[in-house]
C-alpha cells in the first residue's frame, strides 16, 4: 500500500487548512509529497474555449497537459475510477501521499473536528490515528490542536514509516 494518510472530516471542518500546514511542515523536513483530493461530488478543470476542453468535446477520453514544470492528466470514465490506481499514479514519486477526504477508504486517517459545526465525528475513534480538534473530546484516541503541526507531522511520518524509502523515477522520453 502507498505511504498515504487521509485527512477526513465534515465539510468546513478545516481539512484543507490542516493539509496546507502539514504539506509545509513535511516539505521543510525534506519529504516529497503528493496530495489527492477526493471530490465525491465531481469537478471540472477545463474551461470552455481552451484546447484541452476542445479535445474533450471532440471525443478524447484522456487528455494530458505537459508543461516545463507541471503536468496534468484528465480522464473521462463511465464508471467510478479505481481510487488506488489514481493514488499509485499521483504518488509514484512521493514519500508521503496526503488524501483529503475518503473517510471510508483503507488508509490511516486523521479526522479534523470543529466544535462549532455541532456534528460528531465522521469516523469511529478506533478507526483513527488521531483527531485534530478545537475542543477536547471524550474519546479513546490521540487528540491534537491545529497549532500542534509538528506533532501531527511526526504522527504522519511514523504511520508511513513501515514502507521502504521510495526511489525517484527517471523521466521517460524528452524533457521540456
Amino acid at each position: 500500500m502507498l505511504p498515504a494518510v487521509a485527512i477526513v472530516g465534515h465539510s468546513n471542518s478545516g481539512k484543507t487548512t490542516l493539509m496546507e500546514h502539514l504539506i509545509r511542515e513535511l516539505k521543510k523536513r525534506g519529504r516529497r509529497l503528493a496530495a489527492v483530493k477526493h471530490a465525491h461530488m465531481g469537478f471540472d478543470l477545463d474551461r470552455p474555449g481552451k484546447d484541452s476542453y476542445r479535445f474533450g468535446e471532440a471525443g478524447c477520453e484522456s487528455i494530458a497537459l505537459l508543461g516545463a514544470r507541471r503536468s496534468a492528466l484528465m480522464r473521462t470514465h463511465e464508471v467510478g475510477y479505481a481510487f488506488d490506481d489514481l493514488l499509485n499514479l499521483a504518488g509514484s514519486e512521493a514519500d508521503i501521499v496526503l488524501i483529503e477526504g475518503l473517510s471510508g477508504g483503507p488508509y490511516p486517517k486523521i479526522e479534523v473536528h470543529r466544535d462549532d459545526l455541532g456534528l460528531g465525528l465522521r469516523c469511529k475513534p478506533e478507526d483513527l490515528l488521531a483527531v485534530v480538534t478545537d475542543r477536547a473530546l471524550d474519546i479513546g484516541c490521540k487528540q491534537f490542536s491545529l497549532q500542534e503541526i509538528g506533532a501531527i507531522a511526526d504522527l504522519v511520518e511514523r504511520s508511513v514509516s513501515e514502507g521502504e524509502p521510495r526511489k525517484r523515477r527517471t523521466p521517460v522520453g524528452d524533457t521540456i
